[in-house]
């Protein structure tokens, strides 16, 4: 969810003769939902360290639940940081005995877990179509080689 604090700190980051804000450019982190006990986080937008921070403090403060689901499906971009804070849910989770699953994940954060070759790591359940895995193969060899290479 955008907030007038997040509006207006991002017109303020913006150079001067820019007298417009395009709500494209502000990131959209997150919503965590809990019924019962079970909780789904559902992320979007871009994943970078602008976001991150509230989103580990929220996963943190995840104790008394069974379960949580991570939905990235609707994420275009994920840096380091947002993968850590992945990491660090599945860590947190098994600490806590918490059932985590990524039922729902897009092609941008599944192809930066594969790059890292931290797909077996997450818990993901969902199933992509072949031609999606395609494309992240094809990307992933590609970058597989450039930084094998001696160049």
């Amino acid at each position: 969810m955008i907030t007038w604090v997040d509006i207006l700190s991002y017109a303020l980051r913006q150079p001067k003769n820019k007298c417009y804000l395009d709500l494209e450019e502000i990131p959209v982190a997150f919503d965590v939902f809990i019924k019962d006990s079970r909780a789904t986080i559902v992320l979007a937008g871009d994943i970078d360290l602008q976001t991150t921070p509230d989103l580990k403090a929220s996963i943190m403060a995840l104790t008394n639940i069974t379960s949580i689901e991570i939905d990235t499906s609707s994420v275009n971009y994920i840096d380091s940081s947002g993968i850590a804070v992945l990491l660090m849910a599945h860590k947190h989770c098994q600490r806590l005995k918490i059932d985590l699953s990524f039922p729902r994940i897009s092609v941008p954060v599944l192809r930066v877990l594969k790059i890292a070759k931290l797909e077996s790591i997450l818990p993901i359940t969902c199933t992509l179509s072949e031609t999606e895995m395609e494309e992240i193969q094809i990307i992933g060899d590609d970058l597989t080689g450039d930084l094998l290479s001696d160049d």
